[in-house]
């Protein structure tokens, strides 16, 4: 190999003598070294002294590659360099008297090597020290600030990346000529609580160090996997009913590391995938025992697979002389993730494990195409306006409503989506979505259409009974993918006692509060103006699922008028009422005779106020009490009309116009009511006001 000096034949025939000697000689004969070294702890404390108390925080992870070309012969060793990098957070908060003192230190990816050297050499007759030039990285920030006073202090500052490697010294192998352990040092923080120096303990971690180096060069061959357009624009599907969707293509190259061909061949292939077993295939399918099966499988490859375990989660090619291999991944999840790792296994047992295209640290490379801290494909969320946004996020706004942000779904299960109506379906990450199961039939749909349109959301009403659970939450199928709270569909059930109106069971509030919304049934033969009314019903008891209220909240009377055979009117069957229309005259002839008329009179600011053509202001009055006149006056108006709107505002419009002649019938909304637009909330993560 040519990490080795060519040794003395005498040397190779009684090399096996020389162990209980040590061994040091033997490895004179090797020319270069490459390995790495790396560095993790973290810790916290407290500790007083003095006038202070202390906590602290220490974390650091260092890790560093290094290459050994030179022969040191004065020290029996080798010298290089390192490159790498580094990352630490420690702080101090020192509390005294009223005032707390922070003192931090930060560096994030902060760059090792840059001017430095490293050494490994020799040392007695069988052991090896290994240690940098010196352990300072220049890239970090120090920081000091104090509660009881404004503004932070600090600037730039090095960073210690490692504790004293010099002085520990380690055996040599019994056999071979790799050099690698670990073990557990001590290592100061940088940051010491302010009572050190009054007798407080001093902050101190344990730090796991570990390393491997190797004789020779590092590999010049690499394993690279392009990123292609199949890959950059890979979202995972299912098929009907969880069955196979789409699928994958990835191939990887073996190549020099400047990116020519390379004329060594691998011997075989192995491909490692880490799939996502998210239960069922959507968030809401299947609802019945949701298999947790692997997301993602491999299911074949080129060249051939030699072997493909039955989870098609490891495999490994045929045996021959390769530079290149395919593999092919199916999907089976609409939200499937995971990661693939590739390693090419050379003639002489080099093992060279492959990276994507443009990324050599990422090595077990992610599926879908996403970032580090997202699940979600990143072709997805460019083409629906969510790049940079967490997986977690909730955050639409659109309809504002109460000014609640957000659905109750997060992002990701925005984007695995969900069944409906026996196709698959997203959620609006930019609109609030909204569950319906309709099993009142066909004749309610323009009532859901009116729903829709009026509130701005996002509804979905054609789900199956079969789509949602008895529970009503519309995502029951989540595990590792983002998820804030059980987010519940609204059920429309026929019940035949209903026989004039809808009702909402609950509420108002969100969906989660609302058991069912009752329809009477519609037959096709139903009168067309019926029909429309129902439309009108329906949406008033949907939006009462969205916690918003009626225009007031009054117990409105229900009386009884009698036109006598001498054309007076009794009220109740005791007092005699005067009826009028609206313009004074004598209404009562509208009555038939010795036949008790039943009405609902409405009241000043009562269900029946505010803008009247919106649809949560009650239409069902009758009649109502001047403001002016005699006690016993009553105005018998004509029967009013439903409304088709939404209110944004609790004035009183049309019938309850202030300057309306004679007068306003049940004038503005109550107070707090009557913006039934500002209103709307959706979300079952939120707490319903009450209003």
């Amino acid at each position: 190999m040519n990490g080795f000096r060519k040794p003395a034949l005498a040397l190779l025939i009684t090399g096996s003598a020389c162990f209980g000697q040590g061994r040091v000689s033997e490895f004179l004969s090797v020319n270069t070294w490459h390995g790495t070294v790396s560095i993790t702890g973290n810790g916290s404390g407290t500790t007083s002294g003095g006038i202070y108390t202390d906590v602290w925080n220490y974390k650091i992870s260092s890790s560093a590659t290094i290459q050994l070309p030179t022969v040191a012969s004065n020290i029996e060793g080798w010298t290089g360099t390192f490159t790498g990098t580094t990352s630490v957070v420690a702080n101090d908060v020192a509390s005294f008297s009223t005032c707390n003192e922070t003192l931090e230190q930060t560096g994030t990816n902060v760059a090792l090597g840059v001017g430095k050297t490293f050494t490994l050499h020799l040392q007695g007759t069988n052991q090896y020290v290994f240690y940098p030039s010196d352990y300072l990285a220049a890239g970090g920030t120090n920081d000091v600030s104090f509660s009881c006073a404004p503004g932070t202090e600090g600037g730039a500052a090095p960073i210690t990346w490692s504790p004293v490697l010099s002085s520990q010294a380690h055996d040599l192998p019994a056999t071979g000529f790799s050099l690698k352990g670990s073990e557990t040092l001590t290592m100061n923080s940088p940051m010491q609580p302010q009572s050190a120096v009054f007798g407080g303990s001093p902050a101190v971690i344990n730090v796991t160090v570990t390393w491997d180096f190797e004789p020779g060069n590092a590999s010049t061959l690499q394993v690279v996997v392009p990123s292609s357009s199949d890959y950059e624009n890979f979202r995972p599907t299912a098929g009907a009913n969880g069955a196979r969707g789409n699928s994958l293509n990835l191939t990887a190259k073996l190549q020099n590391s400047d990116g020519t061909t390379a004329t060594a061949k691998a011997a075989y292939f192995t491909w490692e995938l880490t799939s996502s077993k998210e239960p069922g295939y959507a968030m809401n399918a299947t609802l019945d025992s949701p298999s947790a099966d692997f997301d993602l499988k491999m299911e074949s490859g080129s060249p051939a697979f030699l072997t493909l375990d039955s989870t098609g989660q490891k495999a490994q090619t045929v045996i021959g002389q390769f530079t290149e291999s395919t593999v092919t991944i199916a999907s089976y999840d609409w939200g499937g993730f995971g990661t693939i790792k590739v390693t090419a296994f050379m003639p002489d047992g080099e093992q060279i494990v492959g990276f994507l295209e443009g990324d050599t640290s990422q090595t077990d490379i992610r599926l879908p195409k996403r970032s580090e801290s997202s699940l979600i494909a990143d072709v997805w969320k460019q083409n629906n306006g969510t790049l940079g946004k967490a997986d977690i996020s909730d955050d639409e706004e659109s309809p504002v409503g109460d000014g609640t942000p957000g659905d109750g779904l997060t992002l990701y299960e925005e984007y695995r989506g969900f069944i409906i109506g026996g196709t698959h379906a997203e959620g609006n990450p930019a609109k609030k979505d909204y569950f319906i199961v309709n099993t009142g039939g066909q004749s309610y749909q323009a009532g859901l259409a009116l729903f829709k349109n009026l509130s701005g959301l996002e509804v979905h009403y054609n789900l199956k009974q079969t789509e949602m659970p008895l529970s009503r939450v519309i995502n029951p199928n989540h595990s590792q993918g983002a998820h804030i709270v059980d987010q519940h569909g609204i059920v429309i059930n026929p019940f035949s006692s209903n026989v004039g109106y809808a009702i909402a069971v609950g509420g108002p509030g969100t969906p989660k509060s609302i058991t069912m919304v009752n329809v009477p049934p519609l037959a096709p033969s139903s009168a067309a103006s019926f029909v429309s009314y129902m439309a009108s019903t329906l949406a008033h008891e949907l939006f009462h699922a969205c916690n918003v209220y009626h225009h007031g909240e009054l117990n409105y009377p229900t009386v009884s008028w009698t036109r006598m055979a001498s054309g007076a009117v009794i009220e109740n069957g005791t007092t005699p009422v005067t009826l009028l229309n609206e313009a004074g005259g004598d209404a009562s002839r509208l009555l038939p005779e010795l036949t008790p008329t039943t009405v609902k009179l409405g009241l000043m600011n009562d269900q029946h106020s505010g803008n009247d053509n919106c649809v949560m202001r009650y239409d069902d009055a009758h009649g109502y009490k001047p403001e002016a006149g005699p006690a016993n006056a009553r105005y018998y108006p004509p029967s009013e009309s439903a409304g088709f709107g939404l209110c944004s505002s609790g004035a009183g419009t049309g019938i309850n116009n202030p300057d309306r002649d004679p007068q306003s019938r049940y004038g503005d909304a109550a107070s707090g009511r009557g913006n039934c637009l500002g209103q709307i909330l959706v979300n079952d993560a939120a707490a319903a006001p009450r209003r």
